[in-house]
């Protein structure tokens, strides 16, 4: 589910509190965290990679901020890799999905359990802000 560009008015109406409560003021960040996160992120580094590094920190950061859930730096990478099987995975042909090889290949059940347990995780934080 997502609040975007055409979504009817009853989600926008009923996910916009939502977002506003975890994001607005008195949600889970101030400007300071924010200003203190990315120095905590990026000390001692000597190189960034730019399309990996600044993933892992974005989605650390919105954990924390809708979810009230701290990632180590390795749980948000666990999660990029994820979320990047999920994209595949969402973007190939429904009869490729069941041909053997191919679900081996994009990896399919075992990114399908990543993701549920994913969601498990998310159950109890969800549901104390709804």
């Amino acid at each position: 589910h997502s609040i975007g560009l055409g979504a009817p008015q009853e989600k926008h109406a009923w996910v916009r509190p939502l977002l506003t409560k975890l994001c607005g003021p008195g949600g889970r960040w101030s400007m300071q965290w924010l200003s203190d996160e990315p120095r905590h992120f990026f000390h001692g580094r000597e190189s960034i990679v730019v399309n990996e590094d600044l993933r892992v920190w974005t989605t650390r950061i919105l954990h924390r901020v809708f979810l009230g859930l701290e990632l180590s730096e390795a749980e948000g990478a666990e999660f990029m890799a994820m979320q990047f099987k999920l994209l595949i995975l969402a973007g190939a042909p429904d009869d490729a999905l069941g041909i053997g090889p191919v679900a081996s290949l994009l990896d399919m059940k075992e990114t399908l359990a990543a993701k549920a347990r994913w969601l498990e995780r998310y159950k109890p934080l969800i549901s104390a802000h709804l």
